[in-house]
């Protein structure tokens, strides 16, 4: 993984998209055990009213694990990134909070109808953020179609069973025996993607453009 450098200020990256069921839970705390991982001092934000990561904070509690990463509802001062995960719903909020919006998009011809307006929100405010293919399957012929169509030369995430266990057991890919099966791999798929969004983070003509379709007009 792409090792940031340590910010003059903390930064902070949203999980979100107007699509529930995207997996945005998952994701946001693969990204903070990742910065954890990094060395930096990581909070994450539970915006969601289902409190998923809240949940998971408490199911590593009552394994013994030390937590890699504070878990909260309201950011504190004093942490070198924020991941905030959010609720269901519009962008209005998350604009104000994000240095780079993570969209976890699953895909589906129905389901990435509300991603594609999600994506035109975002663009039209000026939010620098970075779509990410997620829970992709190999047998699935049109997921992989749309993937080669619309995601090319960029990161996903295919559907990984470790992903979706570390919920429930209160680990990351990236604690020290987490447990997980396929973690090294896992790990190299989720090391891209935190690759991009720190680069984009550095760089803004990184920035995809997208159509109303959520098609990408380039291909940075």
């Amino acid at each position: 993984m792409m090792t940031p450098a340590k910010p003059n200020m903390s930064k902070t990256i949203s999980v979100a998209n107007a699509k529930g069921g995207v997996g945005k839970t998952t994701l946001a705390l693969t990204v903070a055990g990742a910065l954890a991982a990094a060395g930096f001092r990581v909070q994450l934000v539970d915006l969601d009213d289902q409190g998923g990561a809240l949940t998971w904070a408490g199911n590593r509690a009552k394994q013994g694990r030390e937590p890699t990463f504070d878990v909260t509802r309201t950011p504190a001062a004093g942490y070198d990134w924020t991941v905030y995960d959010h609720a269901p719903g519009l962008p209005q909020k998350v604009n104000t909070q994000a240095h780079v919006v993570l969209v976890p998009a699953i895909l589906a011809v129905g389901d990435y109808a509300a991603t594609a307006r999600f994506i035109q929100d975002l663009q039209a405010s000026g939010s620098r953020f970075l779509v990410l293919p997620n829970r992709v399957e190999a047998i699935n012929s049109d997921q992989v179609s749309m993937k080669e169509q619309f995601f090319a030369n960029q990161p996903f995430m295919p559907k990984r069973v470790g992903l979706e266990r570390a919920t429930n057991l209160g680990v990351t890919i990236y604690d020290e025996k987490s447990g997980l099966p396929s973690t090294p791999s896992i790990r190299r798929e989720f090391d891209l993607v935190m690759d991009a969004l720190v680069a984009l983070l550095s760089d803004p003509s990184l920035q995809r453009v997208y159509d109303a379709n959520g098609r990408p007009l380039t291909t940075k």
